[in-house]
């Protein structure tokens, strides 16, 4: 049976080639964008079971991916993991509002303990 696949939204490309690595290693299937519209794109044509956003992109924000994630019949329903640098208040508070599974900061979340996030999630997929 083959592994879901996740969505990588990060425009971080060093950051983002450590995530990929280590969920390619379990035997996910991860693509990469690095802004939010092509994100967003790729996500609607290619429907994962998993997304991992960063907000601060360029093009389109991680906010405005999630709105248009939550905002379409077609995608939404996937979890979508917000992992990002930002950690005001304001800003977790509108991840969750506008509908995001979970809030990750980067610098208090490491990369095994993302990996453990998005295996427990996809575990009840």
């Amino acid at each position: 049976m083959e592994k879901p696949l996740i969505a990588l939204i990060e425009d971080d490309r060093f950051y983002a080639s450590i995530v990929i690595s280590h969920l390619e290693s379990l035997g996910y299937r991860v693509f990469h964008e690095t802004n939010g519209e092509d994100g967003l794109r790729k996500i609607k044509e290619k429907q994962p079971q998993l997304v991992l956003l960063d907000i601060g992109l360029p093009v389109m924000d991680g906010f405005q991916v999630l709105q248009e994630i939550r905002d379409d019949s077609d995608t939404f329903m996937i979890p979508v993991f917000i992992v990002t640098r930002l950690c005001d208040r304001e800003d977790v508070a509108r991840a969750f509002a506008l509908g995001a599974n979970q809030y990750l900061v980067k610098q208090q979340h490491p990369i095994d303990d993302l990996v453990h996030h998005v295996e427990r999630q996809l575990a009840v997929v």
